[in-house]
C-alpha cells in the first residue's frame, strides 16, 4: 500500500494488515507524518517577511489564508468560528465609529434671528471637523461590511449539503473568503484618524488649541503622546511581529518535519540494501531445499 491510498489509512484500517498493537501505533506516526508533508505543499514554499511585508501582509490579512490540509468539516468549523468572531467584533467597533460619524453633525438651536450651536465634539475648526467626519464615516462603513460579509459567509457554508460542496465553495471563495478580515483591518487603522483629532483639536482639551498657560496642557500632552504611542506600538512593531511569527512557527516547523522524513528515507535506504541481501540469501536457499526435494 503506497501513494494517496497509503495516505488515506485510518488506525483501524492498519488491523487487517498489522496484528501487534504497537506496530500498528509506529505505523500510524509514520503515515500521520508522510500525511503532513504531502498536504502542505504551499507550506514547504513559505518566506519569511519583512517588517514592510509583514505590515502589507496584516493590511491585505493574507497572513490567514495559510492554512493547508484540511477536510470539509474542517474548512467548515474554520469558516463559521473565524467569521462568527469577526462578525462579534465588528459589530461592537461599528456602533462606536457610528457613533462618531453621526455625532460629527453640529447642533444648532434657533430663537426668532438668534441661533446657538454646538460643534460635534466639540471640534469648531472647519477642517480637523471635516476630516474627523470623513474617516469616521469611513470606519463605519468598513465594520459593517465586516459583520455582513461574515455573517453572510457563515450562512452559506451552512447551506452546503456535503463534503464536496463545501470543498467547492471555499475554492470558489478563494481571497474573498478573507474579505471579513481586510474589512475588519481597514476600519480598524481608519477610525484612529477621528481619535487623533480629537485630542489634538477639541475646545476642552486638544493640544493644538490650548493656551501654554492651561493648567491642563500637560496632561492633554501626555494624552495625545500615549494615544501616539500605543497606536505606533500595536500598528507598526507588535502586530507586523505577530504576522511575522505566524510564518516563522510554520517555516520552522516545516523544516524540522522534512528533516525527519529525510532522514528516515536515507536510514531506509541504507538499511534496505543489507535487508535484501538476507532475503535473497533466505530466498535462495529455500529454492535449492525445494529442488533437492523435488
Amino acid at each position: 500500500v503506497d501513494g494517496a491510498i497509503l495516505l488515506r489509512l485510518e488506525f483501524h484500517h492498519l488491523s487487517i494488515m498489522v496484528d501487534t498493537i504497537g506496530d500498528r501505533f509506529r505505523i500510524y506516526d509514520e503515515i500521520q507524518e508522510l500525511k503532513r508533508v504531502a498536504t502542505k505543499p504551499e507550506t514547504h514554499q513559505l518566506t519569511l517577511p519583512n517588517w514592510v511585508q509583514a505590515w502589507i501582509n496584516l493590511l491585505t490579512f493574507e497572513w490567514a489564508d495559510t492554512s493547508e490540509g484540511k477536510d470539509a468539516e474542517q474548512q467548515k468549523e474554520e469558516s463559521e468560528d473565524v467569521n462568527g468572531n469577526l462578525a462579534v467584533i465588528a459589530s461592537l467597533v461599528w456602533t462606536i465609529s457610528w457613533g462618531l460619524f453621526f455625532g460629527a453633525a453640529m447642533d444648532c438651536y434657533c430663537y426668532q434671528e438668534e441661533c446657538y450651536c454646538k460643534a460635534g465634539f466639540n471640534i469648531t475648526q472647519r477642517v480637523p471637523m471635516v476630516i474627523f467626519y470623513c474617516f469616521s464615516g469611513m470606519a463605519a462603513m468598513a465594520f459593517m461590511w465586516a459583520a455582513l460579509i461574515g455573517v453572510l459567509q457563515i450562512i452559506m457554508v451552512n447551506e452546503m449539503s456535503d463534503a464536496e460542496e463545501t470543498t467547492m465553495l471555499m475554492v470558489l471563495f478563494g481571497k474573498t473568503s478573507q474579505l471579513p478580515g481586510r474589512y475588519l483591518t481597514l476600519g480598524a487603522f481608519l477610525i484612529n484618524i477621528p481619535i487623533g483629532v480629537y485630542c489634538m483639536y477639541n475646545n476642552n482639551a486638544g493640544v493644538m488649541v490650548l493656551n501654554m498657560n492651561d493648567n491642563n496642557t500637560p496632561f492633554s500632552w501626555i494624552t495625545a503622546m500615549t494615544v501616539a504611542l500605543l497606536i505606533c506600538h500595536g500598528y507598526y512593531y507588535k502586530l507586523p511581529s505577530m504576522v511575522r511569527n505566524l510564518y516563522l512557527a510554520k517555516i520552522e516547523s516545516s523544516k524540522e518535519l522534512l528533516d525527519i522524513v529525510q532522514t528516515k528515507v536515507r536510514d531506509r535506504e541504507t538499511f534496505m540494501p543489507h535487508q535484501l541481501q538476507h532475503h535473497d540469501k533466505y530466498l535462495d536457499e529455500g529454492i535449492r531445499r525445494n529442488s533437492l526435494l523435488g
